[in-house]
């Protein structure tokens, strides 16, 4: 690691446990010392951990209510559209008759749902990307460690002061993670 980069050509300080426990108060450690800029990278999904980071971002389920609501709405109408546009007089049954429309308004809301959740949840992780500084964590591959990530973005972010501060709390490895290079 070069000793002259500045705090701009670092994506973030990692610092690597064996696994999930105590990370909760190691984050609330690093909240007391003034990081705010923090995140975890694990193999799995930790309740704890989420409520010590306060990720209280419902973006995906908020996407997915609206397009359960458009569905709905879309296919009602259609359906409404459909009974009045092109009507079928068979056996004296009114033009519109409410008893099919509740079936296929859930099966569209549904199916609405679904294609919205899965396109908020691509945006909210900014995939597909082919690339992330995190991957150039050393032993990121392993793939069975934690990750406490203090982003270089963080005003008391220091690169001399950072590392100790994660070495104190215990880790098992300390990095800087540079940014990727601008290609030329």
């Amino acid at each position: 690691m070069p000793a002259d980069r500045s705090e701009t050509h670092y994506h973030a300080a990692a610092a690597g446990f064996a696994g999930p426990e105590g990370l909760a108060s190691h984050l609330a450690t690093l909240r007391q010392r003034g990081y705010s800029k923090l995140d975890v990278l694990g193999p799995y999904f930790s309740e704890e951990i989420a409520d010590a980071l306060d990720a209280g971002d419902h973006r995906v389920a908020w996407i997915t209510l609206a397009g359960g609501l458009f569905g709905a709405f879309a296919g009602l109408g259609v359906q409404l559209y459909a009974n009045y546009a092109y009507p079928l007089n068979i056996g004296g049954r009114p033009v519109f008759a409410w008893q099919p429309l509740p079936i296929i308004t859930l099966e569209v809301a549904v199916m609405s749902a679904i294609v919205f959740a899965v396109i908020g949840t691509l945006l909210s992780c900014r995939l597909p990307k082919l690339h992330h500084p995190d991957f150039e964590i050393p032993d990121f591959s392993a793939g069975d460690r934690f990750y406490i990530l203090v982003h270089a973005t963080d005003e008391h972010f220091d690169t001399a002061r950072t590392p100790d501060d994660l070495k104190n709390l215990g880790a098992e490895t300390v990095a800087l993670v540079p940014l990727p290079e601008a290609p030329s």
